[in-house]
């Protein structure tokens, strides 16, 4: 929650969220840990990983090519992919394959 509240304090300091989301952006990832991949209290949720240099890459081509991602899909281990969407855009499921991030939208 700590995150959340200071991504709105500094939109609603620089002007709201479409002047920040120019330069900055927050993406949340449901089950996320920190220093584990699966912060929940469920062993067996599947939660998505970001790849090695998945951020990175991702950033990069933002800063060199002006290309911002409203949304990232994410993989676990097990083959089921996620989108993760831009704040404060949440994920949602629209029809199909529970494990394939192409049955979600974000909204």
């Amino acid at each position: 929650m700590l995150t959340i509240n200071y991504y709105n304090t500094v939109a609603n300091k620089m002007g709201g969220l479409p002047n920040v989301q120019d330069f900055y952006k927050l993406y949340l990832v449901p089950g996320m840990g920190h220093g584990t991949p699966n912060g929940t209290s469920n062993p067996a949720a599947v939660v998505p990983v970001v790849g090695p240099t998945q951020f990175y890459d991702l950033l990069t081509a933002w800063v060199e090519k002006g290309a911002a991602p409203d949304a990232i899909t994410l993989a676990h281990s097990s083959g089921a992919t996620r989108p993760v969407c831009v704040y404060p855009k949440k994920v949602t499921y629209t029809s199909g394959d529970l494990k394939v991030a192409a049955s979600y939208t974000c909204s």
